[in-house]
């Protein structure tokens, strides 16, 4: 248990490491309109580093249902390296995020791929529930026959 813990903390040190070199590079940040019309994202709050560890299992463990549904994962969170890819918020665009969609700790956040909120949950992510909204999207069916007829 102690190693998966050194484990996940020397993970958390380089993702951190790995956004702050990219906010160094880019001042800008990141701008969640990039992602439109192209990926659906979750703008994810996590409580405490206990559930965000939570949660990292169970994206870890539904990668290819998220690839299928062109879904990003941003954690807006003071960790926000931590999800693994290098998309990171300034902390400027980080605040203007979480008051925008009015996220609070333990919250998560469903945008589709035409910008519009979606959906939004308390507590832990339910990514099943997320999946399954998802698939009721117009879009996500003309996907689905598109991915059939090739």
């Amino acid at each position: 248990m102690l190693v998966i813990q050194l484990i996940f903390s020397l993970c958390i040190a380089v993702s951190l490491t790995a956004c702050a070199d990219q906010a160094d590079k880019k001042k800008a940040g990141m701008d969640i309109t990039q992602f439109k019309w192209k990926n659906r994202i979750i703008l994810s709050y996590p409580e405490n580093e206990v559930t965000a560890a939570d949660q990292q299992k169970l994206i870890e463990q539904l990668q290819i249902q998220l690839r299928d549904r062109d879904l990003i994962i941003l954690r807006v969170d003071e960790q926000q390296g931590d999800s693994g890819k290098e998309l990171c918020f300034t902390e400027e665009q980080r605040l203007a995020v979480i008051k925008e969609y009015a996220l609070t700790p333990g919250s998560h956040l469903l945008i589709g791929k035409d910008g519009n909120a979606k959906q939004k949950q308390s507590g832990e992510l339910k990514l099943l529930l997320l999946f399954k909204q998802i698939d009721q999207m117009p879009m996500r069916k003309t996907e689905v026959q598109s991915k059939k007829s090739e």
